[in-house]
């Protein structure tokens, strides 16, 4: 059974050095329909001439006429995706498929958000550590009680997680988005988070 479409979403502010490695990697990945949203917040180095040499009609290019910060960056960005399942990405992450297409299964098993972890690598990608959850935490149905446990975890630093491993679909977080000026100057990924796991229904 073919898979749902899917968007990754990438801010990049003087990402030059990165850009490209993170987008052949991403391509790879890809099938017709899906679709990567980049949002540059008006780099000044290389980053869109690099972008623009890359010759792939599914990648859509946005540019800020001036710095909006990464989490408005990516708040933006979302918006403009046109599939519903959602990967955030930032400038120098580098995916491979069996990750992608686990996250993509979650999502369509029916959850909304699924958050995975992170091998931390050199420029030469051999890694070196790891962030995230160790072992599996699903959350079933509107369990407040399992849902508070994480929060107070993520609070402690006993689990992280971050925008580059959070996988969602777009229309769950659609009236986070129409009022995406009552989360301004609030981490993108913490809001995302918490209205997944509190305000959604």
């Amino acid at each position: 059974m073919a898979r749902e479409c899917i968007s990754f979403v990438i801010c990049t502010y003087n990402g030059a050095n990165f850009i490209c490695v993170q987008l052949e990697s991403i391509i790879k990945l890809l099938l017709p329909g899906d679709e990567i949203i980049l949002s540059d917040d008006n780099s000044t180095d290389r980053t869109l001439e690099i972008v623009q040499n890359i010759k792939d009609n599914r990648i859509k290019v946005f540019r800020n006429t001036r710095v909006l910060g990464y989490s408005a960056n990516f708040i933006k960005a979302i918006k403009h995706s046109s599939n519903d399942i959602i990967f955030l990405s930032d400038q120098d992450d580098y995916h491979v498929f069996s990750c992608v297409q686990k996250s993509i299964n979650e999502l369509e098993r029916g959850c909304d958000l699924y958050v995975g972890s992170l091998l931390i690598a050199d420029k030469d990608l051999s890694p070196y550590g790891f962030i995230g959850f160790k072992g599996n935490t699903t959350i079933e149905g509107p369990n407040i009680i399992l849902r508070s446990k994480l929060l107070i975890s993520w609070f402690l630093g006993k689990c992280s997680v971050f925008g580059c491993a959070m996988v969602f679909r777009k229309s769950s977080i659609n009236q986070l988005l129409d009022h995406e000026q009552r989360i301004k100057g609030f981490p993108h990924d913490l809001s995302i988070l918490l209205y997944c796991l509190f305000l959604n229904k």
